[in-house]
């Protein structure tokens, strides 16, 4: 049996999942949260088989994919530094860059994507970096767009996506909506002034995205349209798509569906046995919701419990 909740020493806030026998969990030591000490605790499932291990750095954000038959689970290290491992080649580090502008404790990056064949990373002062999914070398992407050393105005996106490496959208502080299309950004003309923290990509310029005190938009032809909805106190964290539903997440934990049509609008969306939900992802069979302390996989037959074993929650 799992310890309780109230003294587990655990919280998860970030997942990712490739397939049934594939999930990455990350999360953090209650104790050393609470005397700010940068760490990671990663719960990964690989072949079926749970194993955990620890990462001496904040974990903002992370994704999982597979290339022929290898997997690879990338976390961001707030800092610029990114955790990758692989269950071919073994663990590593990569860095963002060197350069005196780039990331670093004060100069954060959050957003991490892959889009196609390619892993994007977005952060403040607009820095946008890439690389290729079987490489390791990360190059700029963010001419255009990324601030000049002597503006200190507080801008920067949390989040990317797009549907194809060469249109990207990318939202946050201030409202701020930012188009790359075929090496070029452009600014959007945002309907809102509140800082956006999550977008999802729903194919051909189309896209959701959400933020701070309830904004939450559709973008789809040229057009924006407000999400009617009456939780204007909630801060939209996460978006996933899965077989043409549209489910999103808050800070607080409240998970909705988002209803297609012309009028869209949001429904409470019940996830047993998590009293709150920090993260989601999604495979070809399952949309995963991961909790403060246990992961829930859903699908049309049902709901299953996928946590990790009780004697790596200890």
């Amino acid at each position: 049996m799992n310890p309780a909740p109230a003294t587990r020493p655990f919280l998860f806030h970030h997942g990712a999942a490739l397939d049934d026998g594939t999930l990455y969990v990350a999360g953090v030591v209650r104790e050393l949260e609470d005397r700010d000490v940068p760490h990671t605790i990663l719960w990964e499932r690989v072949a079926g088989e749970w194993r955990r291990f620890q990462w001496k750095n904040l974990t903002f954000g992370m994704v999982a994919y597979a290339l022929g038959e290898s997997r690879t689970v990338v976390y961001l290290g707030y800092d610029g530094t990114l955790k990758v491992r692989n269950d071919v080649a073994g663990s590593s580090e990569e860095q963002l860059t060197a350069e005196d502008d780039g990331p670093s404790v004060l100069r954060t990056v959050s957003g991490l994507r892959v889009v196609g064949d390619r892993l994007f990373v977005a952060g403040m002062r607009r820095m946008v970096f890439s690389r290729p999914l079987g490489g390791s070398t990360w190059e700029r992407v963010d001419e255009g767009v990324r601030q000049a050393r002597g503006d200190r105005a507080l801008a920067g996106p949390y989040t990317l996506d797009g549907h194809h490496p060469y249109s990207l959208y990318a939202a946050g502080i201030g409202g701020e909506v930012w188009h790359r299309a075929d090496g070029a950004w452009s600014r959007l003309a945002s309907p809102t002034g509140m800082t956006l923290s999550a977008l999802r990509s729903l194919g051909d310029a189309r896209f959701v995205m959400g933020g701070e005190r309830g904004a939450l938009w559709r973008f789809e032809h040229g057009a924006w349209s407000a999400v009617s909805h009456p939780y204007t106190d909630e801060t939209f964290s996460c978006i996933q798509t899965w077989r043409g539903r549209c489910i999103v997440s808050t800070q607080s934990g409240a998970v909705f569906e988002l209803s297609a049509g012309d009028s869209p609008s949001l429904e409470p969306f019940s996830v047993p046995g998590t009293s709150r939900t920090s993260w989601m992802a999604a495979t070809s069979e399952h949309l995963w919701f991961f909790g403060s302390h246990s992961v829930s996989a859903w699908s049309a037959s049902g709901w299953r419990d996928e946590s990790p074993p009780a004697a790596l929650l200890e």
